[in-house]
């Protein structure tokens, strides 16, 4: 485990490592664009992820039920999805499982 207490950016995965980290997490991909959440995830499968982790969701409502039945670890959110935002979802990961996600990165 790279947990040294150093800023993300700052750690360095080999090839390897990375794809035995993700091989035991869960994702979830939040995009109103079919096209973007679904390129995310094939860039996630070929990093090493498999596919039966990864959860697309086209909108906030479907996102926020997905969350309690998947618990996901990682989630990459739009930040805009027609009136919510993507923090929301991150507030509502965090009000029903405590502050358990690894990875939250919101992409404008």
């Amino acid at each position: 485990s790279k947990s040294s207490g150093r800023p993300a950016e700052a750690m360095n995965f080999s090839p390897q490592e990375l794809a035995a980290y993700l091989a035991h997490r869960k994702v979830m991909v939040v995009d109103a664009g079919a096209y973007t959440g679904r390129s995310l995830q094939r860039i996630l499968v070929e990093l090493g992820m498999p596919e039966a982790n990864i959860q697309v969701c086209r909108n906030f409502d479907e996102a926020k039920l997905e969350i309690a039945v998947r618990r996901p670890q990682i989630l990459f959110v739009d930040f805009d999805m027609g009136g919510q935002r993507g923090l929301e979802l991150v507030e509502v990961h965090e009000a029903q499982f405590g502050n358990r996600l690894e990875i939250a990165a919101i992409v404008m």
